[in-house]
């Protein structure tokens, strides 16, 4: 399928997981895709592979996106390679501290909102007005489904971070209305990321009150996770011509383990 050829697709978190995959998906859909990551090497492999099943290019740019620097040289590189971008997945995102609020680094405490909500904070800024002056577009923020559930003990960063990335994005829908561009935000599913990875090295150390999270990272390792299809299909869905209708959503693939909790 070409249902995106002529289009312009940025991708945060292109470097692994999620990103990658939707990156490789959009370009078997003839966008144009720039890849976006905080490691250069990892956006290397996407593109070596981004090119041996797609047989195109793409535009490698390393990018820090809570550094807002970062985030306008992938502004001025995107638009100086193809004049504005149609498109932008942000994928990026860390967990951050599994500690009670108490006990945890405010460093890194402040990271994971830096990282999962004020970086796609920065590109929707960035990418957005060029979207509207040219009456399409399409922005889909990875999210989660943590904050729909009770609060856990150790997990306040990430909760708090994707809490607000859901807020940010349903006045993004707001304030685009009626402009050809939609926000959306989705949950991806369980998926055995290095993220997952990351937080099995450290759920032993968590202490009380991360036996919820225990249980996840148990099931995961057990049943493999859910597969990135699903969530890619999604992705996909939302950035074609009939996603026009869907704006300001909490969104859910189907096919996932995880029963769809009320949203938006």
């Amino acid at each position: 399928m070409s249902d995106l050829e002529g289009r312009v697709a940025v991708v945060v978190g292109a470097g692994g997981g999620l990103g990658r995959d939707v990156a490789c998906a959009l370009a078997e859909r003839g966008a144009a895709v720039v890849l976006a990551g905080r490691t250069r090497a990892n956006l290397d492999e996407t593109l070596r592979i981004l090119r041996s099943v797609t047989g195109t290019d793409a535009l490698v740019a390393p990018t820090d996106v809570s550094e807002r620097g970062d985030v306008d040289r992938l502004q001025t590189t995107t638009e100086g390679h193809f004049g504005r971008a149609d498109v932008l997945v942000n994928c990026a995102g860390i967990f951050g501290p599994l500690r009670r609020i108490g006990e945890s680094d405010p460093d890194e405490w402040v990271r994971t909102l830096s990282i999962n909500c004020v970086g796609p904070y920065l590109t929707c800024r960035a990418f957005a007005p060029g979207m509207i002056a040219g009456g399409w577009g399409r922005i889909v923020n990875v999210s989660s489904a943590a904050p729909l559930y009770p609060p856990g003990a150790v997990n306040s960063a990430y909760a708090t971070s994707k809490a607000a990335l859901n807020q940010m994005t349903r006045h993004l829908a707001v304030e685009l209305a009626g402009t050809g561009v939609t926000a959306n935000v989705m949950h991806p599913g369980s998926l055995k990321t290095e993220m997952w990875a990351d937080m099995k090295s450290r759920i032993l150390d968590a202490g009380d009150g991360a036996q919820g999270l225990r249980e996840w990272i148990d099931m995961v390792e057990e049943t493999g996770g859910d597969s990135t299809d699903h969530a890619v299909e999604l992705v996909l869905a939302l950035v074609s011509e009939d996603g026009a209708e869907t704006s300001g959503r909490f969104c859910w693939p189907t096919g996932i383990a995880e029963a769809p909790l009320p949203s938006w």
